[in-house]
């Protein structure tokens, strides 16, 4: 029973099978039902066209030697196209971006609220994307931040020890949990204005020129200078430069004034950590931390300024915790053998990228002078 079972199943499998095909090979009989243009038959292939690899657009191109090679910040033609054909500069706005957002009404404007914060340095956030470190991309290449990355940041406080039972079970009922869907939606954030960070520089020994400060460069040092492997590089990543964003959020259900406030304080707390990755290090900080601090330190001096790639001074916080980690990290193999459990420690320190470190280190610049010394003009600050 079980075969003859399968053989009349098979059977009419066929059958329909080939019903369909008949069916379809009647359409394509008549011109009028399928209105696709058929190509003429050529089979000498005269009138192929062959595709110009150099028309494809670097974002699209494989991360291969002699296609596109972005990771190295160095004098990099490659990575100088890709953010030009990424930011598509208008000559008629000074070479800005020629898609921006324009800063909307803020607070309740119908069924959504937006709030507008100011970073005074960085922010860098990651899309996961194999070629480069940069932000998710929105309509027209303007990037912004997920509200699924914002839903985030508002459950932060839930975390907090800080925080009065009170507003966590209101946190709670903004987002949710397994067992209640939240009333809140998170419609992420948006830069406004001038997203690429547009300035014209005077390179040394060569003509002025439009860079965009979106371009970041990062120093892996910690392999050369303790563990003596590996060489001096500097790796290009994409972040925010000084951006002010629009945060966008709306609910299920009406909420008064007052309680949309109360969600606007909240969200203004779940900042105060930072925004983004490579908090530890002064990225994405925007409120001066209202916390007393245990240890303060005032620093005062002149050294040489780190460069980015349009050879323009940067003074760059993450030098202190940088060396700080250092310092530690040599402390710590001075008196214990056990590599592993010295660099445990120095994570559990100052963070890895699996967690946040348990040291918080904040920054903020009294007086910065920029100078030049030396035959070569070396940039001081």
């Amino acid at each position: 029973m079980l075969r003859h079972s399968q053989t009349v199943s098979t059977s009419r499998y066929t059958e329909e099978k080939y019903a369909i095909s008949q069916s379809l090979a009647k359409r394509r009989t008549k011109k009028d039902d399928i209105n696709i243009p058929i190509p003429p038959n050529n089979d000498d292939g005269d009138d192929w066209e062959p595709t110009n690899p150099e028309q494809v657009p670097m974002m699209y191109r494989a991360q291969v030697q002699g296609r596109c090679s972005l990771q190295y910040a160095r004098e990099d033609q490659d990575l100088n196209r890709w953010t030009e054909e990424w930011v598509y500069p208008d000559p008629k706005k000074e070479q800005t971006p020629s898609y921006q957002y324009t800063e909307p009404k803020l607070g309740l404007d119908g069924l959504v609220y937006r709030l507008k914060v100011d970073f005074p340095f960085r922010v860098f956030t990651n899309c996961g994307q194999d070629s480069i470190l940069r932000p998710s991309m929105g309509k027209n290449g303007i990037p912004f931040i997920p509200g699924s990355g914002i839903k985030g940041l508002f459950k932060r406080l839930l975390r907090n020890p800080k925080v009065s039972e009170e507003l966590r079970q209101k946190v709670e009922e903004y987002c949710g949990s397994p067992e209640e869907q939240g009333i809140l939606r998170f419609h992420g954030a948006y830069p406004v204005g001038d997203w690429a960070g547009t300035k014209m520089v005077q390179p040394r020994n060569r003509q002025a020129e439009t860079r965009y400060r979106l371009v970041d460069v990062v120093h892996p040092q910690q392999k050369r200078q303790i563990q003596r492997e590996g060489s001096a590089r500097a790796i290009a990543v994409v972040s925010f430069f000084q951006p002010t964003f629009v945060f966008e959020l709306s609910s299920i259900k009406p909420l008064p004034e007052d309680e949309w406030q109360t969600i606007a304080g909240l969200l203004r707390r779940a900042l105060r950590p930072g925004l983004g990755g490579k908090t530890s290090t002064g990225y994405g900080l925007c409120f001066i931390p209202q916390d007393r601090y245990p240890l303060d330190i005032t620093l005062k001096g002149k050294g040489v300024s780190p460069l980015l790639r349009s050879d323009e001074p940067e003074f760059r916080p993450n030098l202190f915790k940088a060396s700080l980690k250092g310092h530690v990290l040599r402390l710590l193999a001075g008196v214990s053998g056990n590599e592993t459990e010295v660099h445990d420690k120095v994570n559990r320190l100052f963070g890895h990228t699996t967690e946040p470190g348990v040291l918080q280190l904040y920054w903020e610049s009294k007086s910065l002078e920029y100078g030049k010394q030396g035959r070569e003009d070396t940039p001081t600050y």
